[in-house]
């Protein structure tokens, strides 16, 4: 059974909310979701959105061109930018949440596509193909927490 831990924060659509960490801790697994002390079983998980932007400090390079040459820019991503909303029992729940590391990245997927092998509608976007990941964590010798 995959599960995993991640800490997060309620999102609340404020541009200029000041960061708090959550005390509770927001679990994933093929059972459901528990958010501290509130477990929503996955039979009764209506949908699932998630944006799941990077783990902390993913090395990459961003490119674009510049008078017709390409140029990068080094850039290390938080971890902080991930974000979730689900709907169950007719309520929707929304949150930021961290990643650690690529291993926790990699245990999020894992579930989503559990969830999604078992009927949940599970809709993801992510800004980074997997195989462009991998590429960068090479490159800057990234270690991936597996």
């Amino acid at each position: 059974m995959a599960f995993i831990v991640i800490y997060i924060r309620n999102a609340k659509k404020v541009p200029f909310k000041t960061r708090v960490v959550d005390e509770n801790k927001l679990t994933l697994s093929v059972d459901g979701i528990q958010y501290g002390d509130d477990f929503y079983p996955a039979a009764e998980i209506e949908a699932v959105a998630v944006y799941l932007y990077a783990f902390d400090n993913f090395e990459y390079r961003d490119g674009f061109i510049n008078n017709g040459g390409e140029t990068n820019v080094y850039v290390r991503a938080p971890g902080d930018q991930n974000k979730m909303s689900f709907r169950s029992q007719g309520n929707v729940l929304d949150f930021d949440f961290y990643l650690e590391d690529f291993a926790r990245f990699c245990a999020v997927r894992k579930v989503l596509n559990d969830w999604t092998s078992n009927g949940i509608n599970v809709v993801l976007k992510q800004p980074f193909a997997d195989d462009f990941i991998i590429r960068e964590m090479e490159y800057y010798h990234t270690p991936s927490g597996l």
